[in-house]
């Protein structure tokens, strides 16, 4: 597999989908982000806890992590910060439904670790799928930038 900018090409030289991990305990918001994302074109790959994602990301390298703060066997924080200094700053996208924490509260708790935007749970699946674009611009069908202006967005 070859990159050119942020796209992956297979050798045949197909633009390969761009892969999301999604890491919740919680199987009913696993599946809604699982339907939502695969339908706009992105490979899904899923975790129910912290450590369960560091084992997958090992496995195959997402481009994006969308993480609950609050995860079984190790805490979304922790896990957020080891992903983004696996895949890059500003790949990862917090998510939380705790009664104390908005998104506001997430996405400040989860700054130093340069998480690209936090969302509430009930997700608002268009607000989710802006923000995926946002930050993978290069979707189902190849349109959107190079790429090379996620990292700078």
């Amino acid at each position: 597999m070859r990159i050119a900018g942020k796209r992956k090409y297979d050798q045949a030289g197909d633009i390969v989908k761009q892969t999301v991990l999604v890491v919740d305990d919680a199987v009913l918001i696993r599946e809604l982000l699982r339907d939502v994302l695969e339908e706009e074109g992105y490979n899904v790959i899923e975790a129910s806890d912290g450590e369960e994602a560091l084992r997958v990301a090992d496995r195959q390298t997402p481009d994006l992590c969308i993480v609950d703060i609050f995860l079984p066997k190790r805490g979304g924080l922790s896990v957020m910060s080891e992903l983004a200094s696996r895949i890059g700053a500003g790949r990862i996208i917090a998510i939380t439904g705790g009664e104390n924490f908005d998104a506001q509260t997430v996405l400040e708790l989860a700054q130093p670790l340069d998480v690209a935007d936090a969302l509430a749970k009930p997700i608002d699946t268009n607000k989710l799928i802006a923000t995926v674009r946002r930050i993978l611009p290069n979707s189902r069908n190849g349109s959107g930038s190079n790429g090379d202006s996620a990292a700078n967005s």
